[in-house]
């Protein structure tokens, strides 16, 4: 009788379109059925989604190409619309009521690479962004999944040693010319990270650049393992 009156007063709410959804944090149906989550086929390595079958095992163009220096990336959804204002509202507008919900797919997809010894680490903001943003979604998204499943999170080992521009609409190039040497490993960290599993979570994977200076940075510190975790793949048009 509460729950339906609070309903009346208080109509829930779409978390990706904000109209009206049959319960509180649920999409709606039209968001829904639009909202692409990410399943076999992928690439074994980067996890984005092939839109055709291959043989177990097979690799993306750009990671035969290049291969990352991560060592696995999986992701939630596509980035398309419906993922998108989800995330922007998480990063952008201050709204951390999905948070539970994204830790636990967070967590589906971890799940085959954690490890009770795995350390859980978020792609860090650059200070001076975070004083004008006031909180990093992806520590916030990194703290999440460690409650899901247990594991230590450390959001100060692995910190932002520059302050660059978004990468938002930058190509592979210019993305990486805009994170090179952007990330470090403090110094009280690197003997406790030596032969670690960590696993890096962000919001958002697009050529894989950010996440591949992180990796490259945690490896040249001693760590042995990176995996990648994130809520969506961004995935040119039409290819799946």
């Amino acid at each position: 009788m509460m729950t339906w009156a609070l309903d009346q007063l208080y109509p829930p709410r779409c978390p990706a379109c904000h109209h009206a959804s049959s319960s509180e944090g649920n999409l709606c149906q039209p968001c829904f059925s639009k909202l692409h989550t990410i399943a076999e086929p992928h690439c074994v390595t980067c996890g984005i989604p092939f839109g055709l079958p291959v043989a177990e095992g097979t690799l993306c163009a750009q990671c035969l190409a290049t291969p990352p220096v991560f060592d696995s990336a999986r992701s939630v959804w596509v980035y398309d619309a419906v993922a998108s204002r989800m995330i922007r509202r998480l990063k952008f507008e201050d709204h951390p009521e999905q948070l539970a919900r994204f830790g636990s797919q967070l967590a589906r997809i971890a799940a085959p690479v954690l490890t009770p010894d795995s350390i859980i680490m978020p792609v860090p903001m650059h200070w001076a962004s975070l004083l004008s943003r006031r909180y990093n979604a992806a520590a916030w998204l990194a703290q999440a999944l460690a409650s899901r499943t247990g594991h230590a999170c450390h959001t100060r080992q692995l910190l932002r040693a520059k302050s660059s521009r978004h990468q938002r609409g930058l190509g592979r190039a210019a993305r990486l010319r805009n994170i090179r040497r952007a990330f470090r490993v403090s110094d009280a960290a690197r003997s406790a990270l030596a032969g670690a599993h960590v696993v890096l979570v962000d919001d958002v994977i697009t050529t894989g650049a950010t996440a591949n200076a992180c990796a490259k940075v945690l490896k040249a510190a001693g760590v042995a393992r990176v995996d990648v975790v994130t809520l969506a793949h961004t995935v040119k048009e039409g290819s799946v």
